[in-house]
């Protein structure tokens, strides 16, 4: 092969290397914009937020509790129980705190344990929370609310459909009557400022359970693992 010919196969692989490369680059970008919805780029990849109620859109304070988490303690609840703006805790930390501090850790207004409601999470195969009737899995973008005279927790979109337009007052699960006044909203994807926790009562308030053998938890705690 003279000096030509080598060039020409030089340049013959360059090509096909650089086709190659344009191309997985092509399909790797598709691929990961295609899964980066506008939710997810506002709250972790530093885009502007949307403007929501309630929430200042270029706050930088802003830290999110996920809706699976306990509002007192800061981790994954295991007895769920709420109020009656759908702040949810674990009954394990919610009991001691009101019996020691008696006011809600997220409003910081009076709370009793009988003004919480128990809640009943339904779980698909794979442990997942989810609606019992749509068979959604909950996650921190899904519009959730609880009937409050029964517990149970269902996607919003399937009180909407079977519940509200039809004046179908009756538990999705149980028939059990129930009145509009009873539905509690677990979360709105349109106001996620209840999820803010600078602005949760105990937190601004340094009030932490100190004894009763109850572990402390703290803020820096749930920033390291976030």
């Amino acid at each position: 092969m003279n000096h030509g010919e080598k060039a020409a196969s030089k340049r013959q692989i360059v090509s096909v290397w650089h086709s190659f490369f344009r191309t997985f680059l092509q399909v790797s970008f598709a691929s990961f914009f295609r899964y980066l919805t506008a939710t997810e780029w506002a709250n972790f990849f530093g885009g502007k937020r949307p403007t929501r109620p309630g929430l200042d859109p270029d706050a930088q304070d802003f830290r999110r509790l996920p809706v699976d988490h306990c509002a007192l303690s800061l981790q994954p609840y295991e007895n769920p129980y709420c109020d009656e703006d759908g702040n949810i805790f674990d009954l394990v930390h919610i009991v001691p705190y009101l019996k020691k501090f008696k006011v809600n850790p997220v409003t910081g207004k009076p709370l009793t344990a009988s003004q919480l409601t128990k809640l009943k999470l339904h779980r698909n195969s794979k442990g997942e929370p989810h609606c019992p009737v749509m068979f959604k899995v909950f996650n921190n973008s899904t519009h959730i609310a609880a009937v409050k005279t029964t517990g149970n927790v269902f996607c919003y979109e399937a009180i909407e459909e079977l519940n509200i337009k039809p004046k179908n007052w009756k538990d999705l699960l149980t028939d059990e009557p129930f009145q509009r006044k009873d539905l509690i909203v677990i979360q709105d994807p349109q106001n996620y400022s209840k999820f803010n926790l600078n602005n949760f009562h105990h937190i601004k308030n340094n009030l932490r359970l100190d004894d009763e053998g109850k572990k402390k938890y703290f803020i820096s705690d749930f920033d390291k693992k976030s």
